[in-house]
């Protein structure tokens, strides 16, 4: 567990309908994911007409070690390319910068404009490259 957020990761009992992704290379676990792969939490975003289910990441962190080196971009482009659907989402308070660099999108709440906690949106039919900025 080292380089990761206990609080986030524990030896707790999966949720059902989740996943749990750990994104290594060199047998080095880089990046984990938990993610719920039909979330219909889609609720309704100022300027867009989503489907009636999303990928949806619920956590994703990168080791922190590795952080600011790309790892991220490639991390998140793995997870994109791993299921079918064309939407994803992710809610973050503090990780504004990292999402919007990768080209995801902010989308505020229609009924909570002023909300701390933002929904980053990406539509897979624009999916980077996994070689895109990754000097791994």
């Amino acid at each position: 567990m080292t380089g990761f957020d206990p609080d986030w990761w524990c030896d707790g009992a999966a949720l059902r309908g989740r996943e749990y992704l750990s994104i290594s290379r060199d047998g080095v676990e880089l990046a984990r994911a938990e993610l719920d792969p039909q979330s219909t939490d889609v609720d309704e975003y100022t300027g867009l007409d989503l489907p009636a289910t999303v990928v949806k990441i619920e956590f994703f962190e990168v080791r922190k070690q590795l952080r600011g080196r790309g790892v991220g971009r490639w991390a998140v482009a793995a997870l994109i390319q791993h299921y079918e659907g064309p939407w994803f989402t992710v809610a973050a308070v503090t990780a504004a910068g990292f999402w919007t660099s990768i080209g995801w999108t902010e989308a505020r709440h229609a009924a909570r404009p002023c909300s701390s906690t933002a929904r980053y949106l990406f539509n897979a039919n624009a999916l980077p490259s996994l070689d895109h900025g990754s000097d791994l």
